[in-house]
């Protein structure tokens, strides 16, 4: 099972329209670039103004968390942020109320994961419950392709999220 002890979880903070957002960590404001560092937290894309920030949030999310949090599958269900369990897959972070959820998201994916990028080509992609998939270090990878699947499994740190990874 893909699921990673800690909790991470945001309320209140994200990405506004007009590409600026205000970093969870930081608390500055700046722009989104394509450049910018971003995770996906319970399906809100959250952006971090530089490479620091992350790591800090994911050290411990507790601290910068603001407001309430709902489980993604148990929706009415409130998630503890310094108990949590949660999942991730590829770029997302799905924090959940209690350790039968995670199994929901990993065997329902496309439910959860509408769309991510392939984490060997970056290429965007639509979710299937039956994309190639494979683990490591904590974190469950979906790829677009058996091609992308082989080329990741050849040489997984390579392709890895490191601050998904780290967070485990």
């Amino acid at each position: 099972m893909v699921v990673i002890g800690a909790a991470l979880a945001l309320g209140g903070i994200g990405v506004a329209d007009d590409k600026e957002a205000t970093c969870p960590v930081s608390g500055h404001k700046f722009a989104i670039t394509d450049k910018t560092v971003s995770l996906t937290v319970n399906g809100q894309k959250e952006a971090f103004c530089c490479g620091d920030c992350p790591t800090a949030f994911v050290k411990d999310p507790a601290k910068y968390v603001k407001g309430d949090m709902y489980c993604p599958v148990m929706t009415g269900n409130k998630v503890d942020v310094s108990k949590s369990p949660r999942v991730a897959v590829n770029d997302n972070l799905f924090v959940v109320c209690c350790g039968g959820c995670p199994s929901q998201i990993t065997h329902n994916l496309a439910k959860y994961v509408k769309e991510t990028k392939d984490p060997v080509s970056g290429q965007a992609f639509k979710v299937s419950d039956n994309a190639p998939q494979s683990s490591y270090k904590g974190v469950l990878y979906v790829f677009a392709s058996d091609a992308s699947k082989k080329t990741f499994d050849a040489d997984p740190n390579k392709y890895s999220n490191k601050l998904l990874s780290k967070a485990g």
